[in-house]
């Protein structure tokens, strides 16, 4: 190859003037994009087989592909490029200038196959890969014969190189930035780009170098021209570079189906392994001839032997005589276990039990497909044992516990309401009520309606705690509980653990102490301190309201006489007597309290003057009128009342009383047995 430049005593003016078939120009364009997409797919199968002898038959007829294409793009643009003058090709320079496209191809396939690539890395291979195509087109351009002097101008023989290795540089940055988006939709963009660059890179420099030519007219014109016909060089390359591609893009594209499916069934293979080493229980396969195909690594570590015997290929019986060295039986030889567990082997019914020198236990369960293959499943139950185990003691605490709880202790299914569990307390309770309590029984003392209400609160709220309840017995007895329950597992369903406590005898206690506290002990109306407090409250009440409200103080006349003459037990009747009969002239609202010896008061909410007069007058009558006979003795007594009405100038409910007591003070004064009202 013999270049020569331009010199400033040339004139270019002379140079032939040639022209472009733009047809071929696209099509020479389409054969360096073709080369690209050859060079991109060879170098996934190099990067995917690296390390492998394989690999090389990848990089090496990617090369080939590759380069063929470049050679191809470059004489298919020749014969574009259209001279005045006849152009024919040596055959020989023509096919030797495949060469250093070949070898830049290998270079471009190499870095191509890397994921990523450093700014030097990336520097060497585009400076190599475009001086092989650089390379390439000026040994093809020397390979011309033509009756002219080919002079190349060096500013633009440079540029033809420069550019070459920029975009060179830049198509394997693409690369690498590519196989960051390899699972995403900008990676066909990024590597379509990516080629386009490459093929801008050889059409770039070889459209370059051919602006950098010129062909200078010979003084003397040799005589014919020997050398492939522009015809014969069109037919080479066609069945050349078409042969090559197309059997290198075929081949490619074939692999990569072949791969991706190969990456489908070892991801599918690995997903069913993962699948398979996650579960709890020992998992082994065999196939027809009864050899281990594989075994999880639960299964490998649940006997003590040696791992690495149990590997694919060993035999059934090989892999059962290994663990029969770890078994503990009833049997007293191991041949024993051997035996017994190769007739089990053959007849895969229910399921094998073993224990192991350890003291673990292990379950196995075979079953054999139609294929022939045989799956086993070995679980060790040991720890599900311990659990077992310690649910059974912890049971027995609990149990122990409700035993010796000081209260009566049932335990009810929440669904079916059934008596599950009872204490000694709890039997007492029922015996208590002349109820019999039996476990399986759904029927409660409480009844069907108050379960329901209780069920219902329980499984909203989780818990009942210390509710009171109160039922009637079979012998009409009212019974007062206090009621807890709580939500828990017994048994292995849920159940309501319900705990009560008899308080019928405080509530009844707490009954008197409470009557006690607002009675009094003689008469059984109400004391001086309850009918104050109520009172005060009617006062409030009234006051806010604008209500009325009234109040009548009485006093028995001469009740010291009565005593003196008759005795006090006869004093004392006199007391009930009258109380009696200002009940029976009173209404359910109307309060009557005994607030001194012989003194009374009654309060009238929502009654006005006039009206509470009329009831202090029928009071007044029919204490006159009675006659009380003990003893033989008819004895009579009467009654002095004072009334005030609740006014503007009663601010407190002691002044209420003040001026009742004042009123009754005046009705004593002017003679007894009469009613007085208080002034306003």
């Amino acid at each position: 190859m013999n270049l020569m430049f331009l010199d400033s005593n040339q004139n270019i003016s002379i140079a032939l003037q040639a022209d472009y078939s733009w047809g071929l120009v696209v099509i020479s364009y389409c054969a360096a994009y073709m080369a690209a997409y050859t060079a991109w797919g060879m170098s996934e199968q190099f990067r995917l087989n690296r390390g492998r002898t394989v690999s090389y038959f990848w990089l090496g007829g990617g090369a080939i592909a590759m380069g063929c294409g470049i050679w191809a793009m470059h004489f298919i643009a020749m014969l574009a490029y259209q001279l005045p003058i006849p152009v024919a090709y040596d055959l020989r320079g023509t096919l030797l200038s495949v060469i250093p496209a070949i070898l830049a191809s290998i270079i471009a396939i190499y870095f191509f196959s890397y994921e990523r690539l450093n700014l030097l890395q990336s520097a060497v291979g585009g400076i190599i890969f475009g001086a092989g195509i650089g390379t390439m087109h000026y040994s093809g351009m020397a390979a011309m014969h033509i009756n002219a002097q080919m002079l190349y101008d060096k500013n633009l023989f440079i540029a033809s190189i420069f550019i070459a290795v920029a975009l060179s540089y830049l198509a394997l940055w693409l690369k690498t930035r590519a196989t960051r988006y390899r699972n995403s939709s900008a990676y066909h963009q990024i590597k379509a780009l990516s080629l386009a660059i490459v093929a801008a890179a050889i059409a770039a420099m070889h459209y370059m170098g051919m602006a950098a030519v010129y062909f200078l007219p010979l003084e003397k014109a040799k005589g014919s021209i020997e050398g492939l016909e522009p015809f014969a060089l069109a037919v080479l390359v066609i069945v050349i570079t078409g042969l090559i591609m197309g059997l290198g893009i075929l081949t490619n594209l074939f692999q990569s189906r072949l791969n991706l499916a190969y990456q489908s069934v070892e991801t599918s293979k690995e997903q069913l392994n993962s699948a398979i080493n996650s579960i709890s229980d020992g998992f082994v396969l065999f196939d027809d001839q009864d050899k281990l195909v594989m075994a999880n690594n639960v299964f490998k570590d649940m006997y003590k032997g040696d791992k690495n015997l149990i590997q694919p290929g060993i035999s059934y019986q090989s892999l059962v005589a290994e663990q029969s060295l770890f078994i503990t039986s009833e049997e007293s030889h191991h041949r024993d276990y051997f035996d017994k567990r190769l007739h089990w082997h053959d007849n895969p019914v229910g399921i094998f039990n073993e224990t192991l020198t350890d003291g673990r236990q292990i379950l196995g369960k075979e079953h054999r497909a139609e294929t022939g293959d045989l799956v086993g499943t070995w679980t060790d139950i040991s720890p599900l044992k311990k659990v077992e185990e310690k649910l059974r003691e912890s049971r027995e605490q609990i149990t122990r516990i409700l035993e010796f709880s000081p209260c009566p202790i049932v335990i009810r299914a929440l669904k079916t309401r059934a008596l599950l569990y009872f204490n000694e307390q709890a039997s007492r309770f029922y015996q208590s009520i002349n109820t019999s309590i039996n476990l399986g029984e759904s029927d409660t003392f409480l009844g069907i309606e108050n379960m329901m209400e209780l069920g219902k609160e329980l499984m909203e709220k989780g818990e009942i705690h210390d509710k009171e309840l109160q039922f009637t017995t079979k012998d009409s007895k009212q019974v007062t509980l206090i009621y807890s329950a709580v939500v828990a597992s017994y048994e292995y369903q849920p159940a309501a653990i319900i705990s009560f406590m008899d308080i019928t005898e405080r509530k009844n206690l707490e009954e008197e102490l409470r009557t006690m506290a607002q009675t009094d002990s003689l008469t059984g109306v109400f004391n001086r301190r309850y009918f104050t407090d109520m009172g005060k409250r009617e006062f409030m009440r009234c006051r806010r309201n604008h209500l009325p409200l009234s109040l009548i103080i009485l006093d028995i006349d001469h009740f010291k006489r009565i005593n003196d003459q008759y005795g006090h037990d006869i004093g004392d009747e006199a007391i009930k007597t009258l109380c009696e009969l200002c009940r029976l002239n009173l209404r359910d609202l109307e309060m009557l309290a005994r607030i001194g010896g012989e003194e009374f008061a009654i309060l009238l909410p929502d009654k006005n003057l006039a009206t509470s007069l009329k009831v202090a007058t029928r009071i007044r009558e029919v204490i006159e009128q009675n006659i009380l006979q003990i003893r033989g003795q008819d004895i009579q007594y009467t009654v002095s009342m004072g009334i005030c009405e609740l006014n503007s100038e009663h601010e407190q409910f002691e002044a209420l009383i003040k001026s009742a007591d004042v009123a009754l003070f005046k009705a004593k004064d002017l003679g007894r047995n009469r009613i007085e009202t208080a002034s306003t």
